[in-house]
This record gives C-alpha cells, structure tokens and sequence, in this order.
C-alpha cells in the first residue's frame, strides 16, 4: 500500500513538474511577458515647445505674512502674485526667532496660497529631469541631454537651455543608448 501510494504522489509530482515547465517555455514566448525580446522598449514622450509657464509654489499666510526655509527662499520675489494679493518684500536675512525667512504680502487671504512665477521656456515633467539632464529621443534612440532648469515646483521644471522645440523627451525611465518606441 505504502508503495503505491509513494508511486502516486511521484507521477502527481512529475505531472506538476511538467505542466510549470510548459507553462514557463509558452509564457517565455509571449512578447507582453518578454520585454527583453522587443526590439524596442516603449517609453511615454512629450514633444518640447517652449512656451510661457507658471510654477506654483506653496506659501502659508498668516496676517499678510509668511516664513519660509533658506532652501525655499530663492523662489520668490516682490510683485510675485499670490492668490488675490501680491508679495511686497522678501527678507535677505533670517530671522533669529522663527530660524526662517520672512515674506510679506499684500492682499492675500490667511491660509494656503500660492506664488506663481511666470517663465518662458520648455516645460516638463519635473521627474523627466535627473541631475540637470532629461534624456530624449533620436533615431530611435535615448540619448542624455544636460539642460538648465530656470525653475521647477512640485509638478513641473522650465528648461531654458539644452532643448529644441520639436525635440522629444522620454518621461520614462531609460538607460542612454536604449533602443526606444514613442508612445505619446
């Protein structure tokens, strides 16, 4: 009895073996399962074209009023609008008792607002951007592209030099010299 019962859980166990094996070989086949056997990897592209954008940057007024860190404070200017009003100063020195810069405003409702700072240039993705270059697309081809970034928010970076109108960018991650396929 034992004997056949260890017989039987072998042939099950052979059978198991074999279906995964099959399995695996005809999933290996299929190109949606295996990347590696395209020719080209599909990326998302946007084509460049330089217009005028605007950047948002969060601000938190209280009676006209807000304070923010040394690493934000490049981000904004007199005459910059926010929400309803406008900033009338930027402070050029920290102050000692909040350890952060102070913005004045004019006009502005207490709560979260928004500066906008108006560019003109490429605008992209801000993750398309990685350490001042996005890559982009050529013959067929990702090639890196070292740009300089005029500004960038949450959402979205304006590219003044390094990029065309017409070029395409990759929003995808690639390595340089990746044989790529556009899908807009």
């Amino acid at each position: 009895m034992k004997k056949t019962i260890y017989i039987l859980l072998g042939v099950i166990m052979a059978g198991w073996i074999g279906f995964r094996v099959h399995s695996i070989y005809s999933e290996s086949k299929r190109e949606v399962f295996n990347a590696a056997r395209a020719s080209h990897v599909p990326v998302q592209t946007i084509t460049a074209q330089e217009e005028m954008g605007v950047l948002r940057e969060p601000l938190f007024i209280h009676n006209n009023r807000s304070f923010v860190s040394g690493a934000r404070i490049g981000k904004f200017g007199v005459g910059q609008r926010v929400g309803a009003g406008r900033i009338v100063s930027v402070a050029s020195r920290l102050d000692l008792d909040t350890g952060m810069y102070m913005i004045k405003t004019q006009g502005a409702e207490d709560g979260e607002q928004f500066a906008e700072a108006r560019y003109t240039g490429i605008m992209v993705p801000i993750y398309a951007v990685n350490n001042s270059a996005v890559m982009a697309l050529e013959n067929g081809i990702a090639v890196r592209r070292e740009v300089k970034v005029l500004g960038a928010d949450s959402e979205n970076a304006i590219i003044q030099r390094g990029l065309n109108d017409g070029d395409v960018i990759i929003l995808s991650r690639v390595e340089e010299g990746t044989k790529v396929e556009s899908r807009k």
